[in-house]
């Protein structure tokens, strides 16, 4: 989804999409279009696509009975249910090898940032793995580096719990980056501000990656009272059933974010393009 809206605006504007930009950020999934489109390869959307089919076809496949016994068996012993070594050499192989630091360096580049969690100590942070540095006496309030290498970036802001298992780097253990930011546009609003504190920001652009349509919630990301909860039983609001997926809809709502920063934001600065899958 998210692919299919970023190439009709490099097709809209002629331009490859980071030449667009002073400023991306990406958690997960878009942790990998930072890193591939901006970075690293220069891609255009359409080259992004074509190496999304090919990562899926070798990563994603529907596996067999005894595939998805030992896929079952990883999970219960290393936390993944996917292979991280064949996604580790897929990310070294399209992402590569240079620092994030050093992107720098590239003419097309802009600032980049990509969200990771940091989850060694008791309490979870946020961990930003930027290409840049704040001017002096500035400090943002959330943790970063700066040296890390694009498939490590890639790696941890990717580190999706059950799916590809924690990754350790320079001392540190990091999850996806959604598990506290799974819409980043605040922080990179917050980073901007940092970088460039003297300018205003004139234009936002967010993209989702697609909204369920069953989620509660009107055509500008406002929740809806959904009638058939007011006749629901006690008992039933209740259950631990209704009370874990309200919990899992919650930790997943991309949407939140949108509502209180289109009340922040003027209309004429800042878009949102989610729509329904």
């Amino acid at each position: 989804m998210v692919m299919e809206l970023l190439l009709r605006l490099e097709k809209l504007t002629g331009r490859k999409l980071f030449e667009l930009f002073d400023m991306c950020v990406g958690v997960s999934t878009g942790a990998i279009l930072v890193c591939a489109l901006a970075a690293e390869r220069n891609m255009t959307v359409q080259e992004g696509i074509t190496l999304y089919k090919q990562i899926g076809k070798k990563l994603f496949y529907e596996p067999s009975a005894l595939e998805m016994l030992s896929n079952t068996s990883r999970l219960m012993w290393s936390h993944a249910y996917y292979d991280v070594d064949l996604w580790e050499k897929m990310l070294q192989k399209h992402v590569g090898y240079r620092r994030i630091i050093d992107t720098v360096k590239l003419p097309h580049c802009p600032k980049i940032c990509c969200i990771s969690t940091t989850v060694t100590d008791r309490r979870i942070d946020a961990h930003c793995f930027r290409n840049y540095v704040f001017p002096p006496n500035i400090q943002s309030i959330y943790n970063g580096s700066h040296t890390a290498k694009l498939w490590e970036v890639v790696r941890a802001s990717s580190a999706a719990p059950a799916y590809f298992g924690d990754f350790a780097l320079q001392g540190e253990l990091y999850q996806d980056g959604g598990v506290l930011f799974n819409n980043p546009t605040a922080v990179a609003i917050h980073e901007a501000r940092l970088i460039w504190p003297d300018e205003d920001i004139q234009c936002v652009v967010s993209f989702g990656t697609g909204r369920n349509p069953n989620r509660s919630r009107n055509s500008d990301g406002r929740k809806m009272i959904n009638p058939e909860l007011l006749s629901e039983s006690q008992e039933t609001l209740s259950s631990w059933k209704t009370k874990f997926l309200r919990i899992l809809d919650s930790a997943t709502d991309t949407e939140a974010t949108h509502v209180i920063l289109s009340d922040l934001l003027p209309s004429e600065n800042y878009y949102r393009f989610n729509p329904y899958l």
